[in-house]
């Protein structure tokens, strides 16, 4: 029995998010079947034409895919990349097109006017806001139509970031589906991978039909994951100012914040190789770094910490604010990383964002005060509901 794109994607969902409602939002269902879910997005990236292709002869009579060095896998493949929403997406694009770069892909900045000379469009996007999803689908939905009628409807449509989380497969869905790729934000990783087997089986097909077989995606949120050993490829040509990741996820699991189910549990990148980050930005001549988290302040890093939990080695939120979860181990804090991270450079401005006030200690406001570099200034971006 063969099967298409639409009874491929429906065999996955069957069952699994059954319990989410038609705005998207998750409900009990889909925390119950968490486990399951992430088992069959484990088991079936690729769809089975593209499957085929990169186990079978991915790049011609150079052999397959995962035979051949990395570097060699985007080969001749431009991509046309745009991002929508926070600063955290501008980062995490930085490290979208190192990866890219490092497989040989040709990355580009997306220009409408641009897009016929693309082989894949990519779209880093946001799921806070209904408008911004909105948005984005109006612009898949166009792109689908001028490639149509440019006669280029083998080009491969990219749905990446939140978005891709929070609406999962059904961007493959449908009729005509809106997209041909959807990875997740920590998912990255394997991107060159799907997006090299989807581009290329698409490109080399016959006809819209046979080209409507290859799609691939990766949603599985991780627990470790932090991207710190990847370069990102920095947007400011001028030097001035730079982004610089911290942690990823977040654990406040607010009633009216999707947050914690598109970028999932809070992780610490290593704090040795932040500072070798912000060294090497200081030695390129930036002047100024901005930290970032979706919950900045509660940077714990236990890269570096042995043994077990003890009364005084726990997280404690501060006066005021008190928390129905179980005490995590202390590592290295947000505000002994904030002091190294401004002693490397007196004359670099440093900036942090987004913090909650419920890690916000005397001893990080007090070092606030002390140090001339880090800017008297916090932004804070709260969600409403």
């Amino acid at each position: 029995m063969k099967f298409g794109r639409r009874a491929w994607v429906r065999v996955l969902r069957r069952g699994l998010t059954a319990g989410v409602r038609e705005h998207g939002s998750p409900s009990f269902r889909d925390f119950v079947l968490e486990a399951a879910q992430r088992r069959r997005m484990e088991q079936a990236r690729l769809s089975p034409a593209a499957s085929r292709l990169m186990e079978e002869g991915g790049l011609g009579d150079a052999g397959t895919l995962t035979s051949v060095p990395r570097e060699r896998w985007g080969k001749g493949i431009r991509v046309s990349m745009a991002t929508f929403g926070c600063q955290m997406n501008v980062s995490d694009s930085e490290v979208i097109e190192g990866l890219l770069r490092q497989a040989g892909f040709i990355v580009e900045r997306y220009e409408p006017d641009r897009e016929g000379m693309a082989d894949a469009v990519l779209f880093n996007t946001c799921a806070i806001r209904d408008g911004a999803e909105k948005r984005v689908l109006n612009k898949l939905r166009e792109i689908r139509a001028v490639a149509s009628k440019k006669r280029k409807p083998r080009l491969t449509v990219g749905v990446l970031g939140c978005m891709a989380e929070r609406m999962k497969t059904t961007l493959l869905q449908g009729a005509k589906p809106v997209a041909d790729v959807v990875v997740g934000p920590d998912g990255y990783r394997e991107l060159p991978l799907i997006l090299a087997t989807v581009t290329r089986g698409r490109l080399e097909s016959s006809s819209t039909t046979e080209a409507e077989a290859f799609w691939g995606f990766n949603l599985q949120l991780s627990l470790e994951e932090t991207y710190s050993d990847v370069a990102p490829v920095r947007s400011d040509n001028q030097r001035v100012s730079a982004f610089v990741s911290i942690m990823r996820g977040c654990d406040n699991l607010c009633s009216y914040c999707i947050v914690p189910f598109t970028r999932g549990r809070e992780r610490s990148r290593p704090m040795l190789s932040i500072l070798d980050e912000v060294r090497r930005l200081a030695d390129e001549g930036y002047r100024e770094v901005c930290l970032l988290g979706q919950n900045v302040n509660s940077y714990n890093d236990l890269s570096t910490c042995t043994g077990s939990s003890t009364v005084d080695h726990v997280v404690e939120t501060v006066d005021g604010f008190k928390t129905l979860y179980r005490p995590k181990r202390r590592g290295v804090s947000f505000a002994e990383l904030l002091d190294k991270v401004s002693t490397i450079d007196s004359n670099m401005r440093i900036r942090f964002t987004s913090p909650h006030p419920k890690d916000f200690p005397m001893d990080l406001v007090d070092l606030i005060a002390e140090r001339p570099n880090i800017c008297n200034q916090v932004r804070h971006h709260s969600t409403t509901p």
